[in-house]
């Protein structure tokens, strides 16, 4: 909280504390009494699981930042993680869609029904800037500037930025806007809302991604996070100064 981390990675992190806690539990362990040979013991029991890398480096960096944290407040005489390294992430080329898979991708929302003039509205906007899921569920109308083609997001850890928006993206939005204005009642202030009106979820707009490459017939995952790829990606393809994206 101190920190400004989203709310997935405060959920991410509690969830990763929760699980250690549990370990000592069952081991009728208290957190004070955690030693070397616990940590060891527990970071074999990881490994036991099968977890992604980048999973594991998070449960060791949440629980070394907790562990700092009780020596700091004198919770704890000795901090047990202090000597434990972190493990290296794997370095590994973004994936990316191609101007093909992208502008297929852009085409399946029924835009003769409201939720798929949505869709199309959202699809155009995480490729057309690049933002994230979080940064775009977030949106408020009052956030986007037509006129001048620009939208306020907030991103990390609560940082206010200002990014330019595609033509194509705008008139997208516009159509749905004027759609909204017939299909909703009552609506939030978000930008994009449900039929109830209220704002959408991330977890909402990664389904309906996964749901349009399935229909698609890629073999692969895309989540909205690979959009922001793609749109780097194509950006610098295009000959776009690496600085400027």
């Amino acid at each position: 909280g101190e920190r400004n981390f989203s709310p997935q990675s405060i959920r991410a992190y509690r969830n990763d504390l929760t699980d250690f806690l549990k370990y000592l539990s069952d081991r009728r362990k208290r957190l004070t009494a955690v030693d070397r040979l616990t940590i060891r013991a527990y970071l074999a029991e990881l490994r036991s699981r099968k977890l992604k890398n980048s999973s594991f480096i998070r449960k060791v960096s949440a629980l070394r930042s907790f562990y700092r944290y009780l020596s700091r407040e004198k919770h704890v005489d000795l901090d047990p993680w202090r000597y434990i390294p972190l493990p290296k992430r794997e370095k590994r080329l973004p994936q990316f869609l191609d101007i093909s898979e992208v502008n297929a991708l852009l085409e399946m929302p029924d835009i003769n029904e409201f939720s798929g003039l949505r869709d199309r509205a959202i699809l155009e906007t995480l490729y057309s800037t690049g933002m994230r899921v979080s940064e775009l569920i977030n949106l408020n109308v009052a956030d986007l500037d037509i006129w001048n083609g620009t939208v306020r997001i907030w991103g990390k850890g609560a940082k206010e930025r200002v990014i330019p928006i595609g033509e194509e993206a705008l008139r997208w939005i516009r159509r749905y806007l004027v759609q909204r204005e017939r299909k909703v009642r009552r609506t939030e202030n978000a930008l994009f809302v449900n039929r109830s009106g209220k704002r959408l979820t991330s977890r909402y707009v990664a389904k309906m991604i996964d749901k349009y490459i399935r229909k698609l017939g890629l073999e692969r995952k895309v989540s909205p996070h690979l959009l922001r790829h793609t749109f780097a990606t194509h950006m610098l393809n295009a000959g776009c100064d690496l600085r400027a994206v």
